[in-house]
């Protein structure tokens, strides 16, 4: 097997070019990002929203003299009534006070208040009333005295009072670059206009009011005779040369948008590998040859370069743009930043590995990448903006928590490089290296766990180190339990060739001793369709496992071609190819190149002229029945993917395919495709099969192994199981509706003794009749069938034991020796856990059951963990306030507190209902007037009659409420509204009575027998009892109607008859079961009636025998042939001999049968007989059974498949044939006018003449 390391970096090279779209996508989206961060025109287009086209060319000049504030209260209270603002002010001082009240006196303000802090007067600031509040700074340590330094910081609301402006950020003080006032855009028509908002607000007017008052207070104690100048603010409107507002967030934009450069490249190598992941294409690569190393190692080199391209023009384009800006050109800076290209590069590449690994799931690990990106920018943006002024040792732990850290801090380095270099340190040099170094061991680390913790799913760790078990234990006596009889297994005919052998194959789970495979030993044969029949859990998947060397047995061999697969399991391998429920197929490469990619990897390097050939034949064969070629691999749907997944597992020289469940979710049509592909192929080949589907496993299989708790119970063809454990021979009659069957079973027993109906649906009967008593079938099939207008039947049919009979035989006998019979006489308890236990029960199922199960996709779970975050922070926060240390108000209700009550509630089917007398009443804390209401001893009592009428004959109510059961499935609640509490309280009693009425839990737990282990959380629940839980929670509430989905498929036997026994029993008390299956087993026991469903379409509706003798004709007829002679030879040539014999005895039956299977000297035959007489047919095949030199043979009808199959064809029958007839209406309604001008010509001819 050419497993070259070429061909896989080949492979790869292919995945990411034709990913080429995502690529030009992502680099158009960075070169974008780099126009802005180089060019930075968002710092810039602020001007956009001061347009100066309405003032460009005006000069205006306006003076104030700043000793009035009259502009805002003229505008002001044109809007309102008269306002007096108040100045706020803080400390509150001698000084201070002083200075303020000179200022409110000279701008006529209402009044002035003070304030201790700054912060007191923050909170108490009110704009609606407040002109500014001004805080002193830089004080002397004596309140009186006038400090030599006035420093002041004046507080204005953060709203202009003064403009209505469109925009909310025209409104802000905060934003505003500009005190130009535009009367369009700030909808200010007043003739103060032209003056500046800074005069209009009152802003300058405060300010120099305020260094007058502390100037005249200097002045005062150094007297001057100097006069005092008189101030005047000219307001002047002229554009400026320079740019308004051009330092406003210059340097914040580059640095947040080199924070994100690389985010879209990586989440598409989040998105390719987790893809990969998914569809477990590792796990078959190394199946194929690839170890995990050399896979790992291929993607990245592939990555890189892809990445590489990228980071060179990010890289040359900075570098290009800084040195032309500043002139200036280093040549270490060139070195760093490609240094820093490679190794964020190879970090970028490892960490979506390694999240893709973790995640295996394309969207949550996408998510999961973008909220780890942000979470990092959000929390440690600002702290490496901050390390340029500390240069502190913690950068190096924030630039290797996650690689997106380095790319700022580490542009922002090299930038300053190129400006300053003087001022970089040694630490600022190594900061951005030493930790993406560490980074990459550290990932390289996290990837090796990861691989070794998690190889994949079906590949077991032993098995990927090439770590067998000990030779030892094969020493280690096993307990083997019950062991089945070789009479059991069929081996294989005198032609047959093998080519696996399983000898005493022993496996035990991995974490614990318990057994999973039990002494299994079975054949393969080349050129059979060997299918594995087990319920879920029966060990199917580790048998496969096992057989294809991704699993160590604990004890046994296993021989491919004679030879022990762990000798050279490299070797074995390269004959074997499976596939699970994943495909492991590339997604995102085409059908085409994905079948050339998997005939290069099997093909041998002496069979090089074979590929051409070989491509073309599984690309024609997909083309014919999937789709074009060219197609990609993630466009199709599962089932297409399926058999695409077939055709690349038979391709080369592939002898052994295994397939786990290989028609799971497809289609009709897409299973059909997918059974005649590997019908067609098997001639070469030996096809192992694992399904619980009985009704596949009867169409497709050659041989059957039934494995039930991971013991093979029989193996063989399904003859010969048929033959060997169909002890019976079912008499199906559909009677008239109301004929008894009782005289019916009175007539068979006449003939066959001990006659009882196994089964009785609707109008069917049915009957299991010993095989021992096949010979006396005919003489009683005669009688009934001149008889059976007078026992009222209108059908009889005889068929054989079908598939589905033999397997639920044979997986029961085991499972009943291991049931465990639960004692039936003890009392279920209700109160088994503690509060504590209970209450994390709850929150657990709340979690689970409401928030992630319900959620439509992962983003609300997203946003719900979002705000919980949020929560956490502002809880935090709220420390500050001052919370009471008691908030806790509770009203204990009902039971709470007092469970040991419960069994004072009387039976409700003793009484006409149950009264509340009494409860206790316990004052609740700090409420004195809030009373509690818990049950007590003596709280309930047991009344005759209706409660209804109770309340007539009183003219007072004492009581507190009142239960009463209305009817066999109905409860009803009375409530006093004139009680305190009583609704909860009522409901309360009302909802335990439902709980404790007739012990119906305890009723569903003995039926489902599931009273051992009721306390396990569901969540470590095999299938099967998560199943029977399932089934519980619909009984409880008495429903009149149960719909299910799939109730029993894929389920043990003896939980199949459980779910079943109770099912049916619902059906005998009146109830209507509703269910979806397709499982033709779960149809024959349960259905009165089936409605047939394909592809979204009704196709039929009616009972099983009704539409199995509505669309299917004819009988199926197994035949085995004694095989006899002394020699091969002589035994071929005998066999050929009764071959023909048979083949004329069948068209004596019917000239149109067909031989639709055979394997040596088994034979099926389809025998399209419209009208079956049964005594005439067994008494024809029991006459000439010795004749033919029959072994044994049965007859069986056709499965359900097989109707709607008919019915599909019948229904395109009809369609073709409407087809014309439409067409002739459409012709003669055309030609309707044409031909009616026709008749009238020829009446009037007629009349002429």
């Amino acid at each position: 097997m050419p497993a070259t390391f070429g061909l896989l970096f080949k492979h790869n090279v292919q995945i990411e070019l034709d990913l080429w779209r995502r690529t030009l996508f992502e680099w158009i989206i960075v070169i974008i990002m780099l126009i802005l961060i180089l060019a930075n025109p968002i710092s810039y287009s602020k001007r956009a929203l001061y347009s100066r086209t309405d003032y460009e060319g005006d000069q205006t000049i306006v003076s104030h003299k700043l000793d009035d504030i009259n502009i805002l209260t003229g505008l002001v209270d044109s809007k309102r009534e008269q306002t007096k603002y108040k100045l706020a002010y803080s400390p509150d001082t001698a000084f201070v006070r002083s200075v303020v009240d000179v200022v409110t006196s000279v701008l006529e303000l209402n009044n002035s208040i003070g304030y201790n802090d700054p912060e007191t007067l923050q909170n108490q600031f009110d704009e609606r009333t407040m002109l500014a509040a001004v805080v002193f700074d830089r004080l002397d340590k004596d309140p009186d005295a006038i400090p030599k330094v006035l420093s002041v910081s004046i507080r204005f609301p953060s709203e202009f009072r003064t403009i209505s402006p469109f925009l909310t950020e025209d409104r802000l003080w905060l934003t505003r670059c500009s005190g130009v006032v535009n009367s369009k855009r700030d909808n200010a028509k007043d003739n103060d206009a032209n003056q500046d908002l800074y005069i209009r607000e009152g802003f300058l007017q405060l300010q120099h009011q305020v260094f007058l008052a502390w100037f005249h207070m200097l002045r005062s104690q150094d007297p001057s005779k100097a006069t005092e100048p008189q101030t005047e603010v000219f307001n002047v409107r002229l554009r400026v040369a320079n740019e308004r507002c051009s330092t406003m967030d210059f340097d914040a934009i580059p640095s947040f948008l080199f924070n994100f450069i690389y985010l879209l490249p990586f989440i598409n190598v989040i998105r390719n590998m987790a893809a990969q992941m998914k569809d477990n294409v590792l796990t078959h690569q190394w199946h194929y040859g690839y170890s995990f190393c050399k896979q790992y190692t291929c993607i990245v080199l592939v990555l890189m370069l892809r990445l590489l391209c990228l980071g060179l023009l990010i890289m040359f384009a900075t570098f290009i743009y800084w040195s032309v800006v500043d002139g200036i050109f280093s040549p270490i800076a060139l070195l760093l930043l490609i240094v820093f290209v490679i190794i964020i590069t190879l970090e970028l590449i490892l960490t979506g590995i390694i999240i893709a690994k973790i995640f295996r799931d394309v969207v949550n690990a996408v998510l999961f990448a973008i909220i780890i990106w942000t979470f990092n920018y959000a929390v440690f943006g600002l702290m490496l903006k901050r390390y340029w002024d500390l240069h502190g040792l913690y950068v190096y732990f924030i630039l290797m928590i996650f690689f997106s850290n380095q790319i700022p801090h580490s542009m922002q380095m090299i930038h300053r490089l190129i400006d300053e270099p003087g001022t970089l340190r040694p630490i600022d040099y190594l900061s951005p290296f030493v930790s993406g170094l560490v980074y990459i061991l550290v990932s390289i680390g996290i990837l090796c766990i990861l691989q070794w913790r998690m190889p994949g799913r079906l590949l077991s760790r032993r098995m990927m180190y090439n770590r067998c078990r000990k030779h030892t234990l094969d020493d280690t006596p096993i307990h083997l339990g019950r062991t089945p009889s070789w009479h059991n297994f069929e081996f294989g005919d005198v032609g047959s060739s093998e080519i696996v052998r399983l000898r005493h194959i022993f496996t035990a789970h991995r974490t614990s001793e318990r057994k999973i495979l039990k002494n299994i030993s079975m054949r393969i044969y080349v050129g059979e369709i060997y299918v594995i029949l087990g319920h879920m859990g029966s060990g199917k998947l580790t048998l496969l496992r096992v057989l294809c060397g991704l699993k160590y047995p604990l004890r046994g061999q296993i021989l491919f071609m004679g030879e022990d697969i762990y000798e050279d399991i490299r070797r074995s391998r390269k004959f074997v190819d499976f596939r699970s429920y994943e495909n492991g197929l590339s997604p995102h490469l085409s059908i085409e190149k994905t079948i050339n990619y998997h005939v290069k990897l099997k093909q041998s390097d002496r069979d090089s002229n074979r590929y051409k050939s070989e491509c073309k034949k599984w690309l024609d064969i997909i083309e014919t029945h999937i789709a074009e070629r060219w197609q990609r691999i993630n466009t199709l749907t599962y089932g297409e993917r399926r058999v695409v997944a077939l055709c690349c597992a038979i391709a080369g020289d592939t002898k052994l395919i295994v397939f786990e469940e290989p028609t799971m979710n497809m289609t009709a049509r897409e299973s059909a495709i997918f059974w005649n592909i590997v019908s067609a192929e098997k001639e070469d080949h030996a096809f192992l099969i694992a399904t619980y589907s009985i009704d596949e496993t009867e169409a497709i299989a050659d041989r059957i192994g039934i494995l039930s708790m991971g013991v093979l119970e029989a193996s063989g063809t399904p003859f010969f199981l048929r033959s060997k454990f169909s002890s019976c021979v079912e008499l199906v009659l559909i009677k008239k509706p109301h004929v008894p069957d009782a005289p019916i079973t009175e007539f068979i027993a006449n003939y066959i003794p001990e006659t009882e109906p196994e089964n009785e649906i609707g109008d069917t009967l049915t009957y299991k009749i010993n095989a021992r008593y096949r010979p006396r079938l005919q003489k009683m099939l005669i009688h009934l069938e001149n008889d059976r207008k007078k026992l009222g039947i209108e059908n009889v049919r005889v068929v054989g034991s079908e598939m589905s009979d033999i397997y639920m035989k044979l997986a029961t006998s085991f499972r009943l020796q291991q049931q465990i019979i639960p004692d039936v006489t003890q009392t279920f308890k209700y109160s088994v856990v503690s509060k504590k236990q209970l209450k994390k029960q709850q929150v657990r199922a709340m979690f689970f059951k409401k928030l992630i199960h319900t959620a439509p996709n992962v983003w609300p779970v997203v946003m719900i963990f979002s705000c919980f975050i949020l929560i956490v922070v502002i809880t935090r926060l709220a420390i500050v306030l001052n919370v009471p240390n008691v908030r806790k108000n509770t009203i204990p209700i009902g039971f709470l507190g007092s469970e040991e009550f419960l069994k004072t509630i009387p039976n409700i089917n003793d009484c006409g209902y149950i009264e509340i007398k009494t409860v206790t009443n316990v004052p609740t804390y700090r409420k004195a007037n809030g009373l509690s209401r818990t049950f007590d001893a003596n709280s309930f009592s047991c009344e005759q009659g209706q409660y209804k009428h109770t309340l007539s004959k009183k003219v007072e109510l004492t009581s507190l409420g009142a239960v009463e059961q209305g009817g066999e499935q109905d409860i009803n609640g009375y409530i006093s509204q004139d009680t305190f509490h009583s609704a909860p309280m009522l409901l309360n009693l009302l909802h335990n009575i439902i709980i404790q009425i007739r012990a119906k839990s305890h009723d569903i737990c003995l039926m489902l027998n599931m009273t051992v282990g009721m306390h396990r959380k569901c969540g470590v629940l095999t299938p099967e009892k998560r199943r029977k839980v399932n089934v519980a929670l619909s009984l409880v509430a008495y429903n009149k109607i149960f719909i299910l989905d799939e109730p029993t498929s894929g389920m043990p036997s003896t939980t199949r008859r459980e779910i079943w026994n109770i099912l049916r029993y619902l059906r005998y008390c009146g109830k209507t079961i509703i269910f979806a299956s397709n499982d033709e087993l779960e149809c024959k026991v349960l259905a009165d009636f089936i409605v047939l469903f394909q592809d979204s379409e009704m196709l039929a509706i009616g009972s099983m025998q009704y539409l199995r003798y509505k669309y299917s004709h004819g009988f199926y007829l197994e035949v085995r042939l004694v095989r006899d002679g002394s020699t091969k030879q002589e035994s071929e040539a005998n066999l050929r001999k009764d071959v023909e014999n048979l083949a004329r005895f069948i068209n004596f039956l019917h000239d149109k049968s067909e031989l639709v299977g055979h394997m040596h000297n088994w034979f099926k035959y389809y025998i399209p007989v419209g009208h079956i007489v049964y005594s005439f047919l067994y008494g024809a095949l029991e006459k000439n059974k010795v004749r033919l030199n029959v072994y044994d043979y049965c007859i069986y009808q056709a499965n359900l498949n097989v109707v709607i199959a008919q019915v599909q064809e019948t229904r395109a029958e009809l369609k073709r044939n409407m087809e014309p007839k439409v067409e002739n209406d459409n012709r003669v309604r055309r030609s309707t006018n044409k031909f009616t001008s026709h008749m009238h010509q020829y009446h009037i001819q007629q009349v002429y003449e």
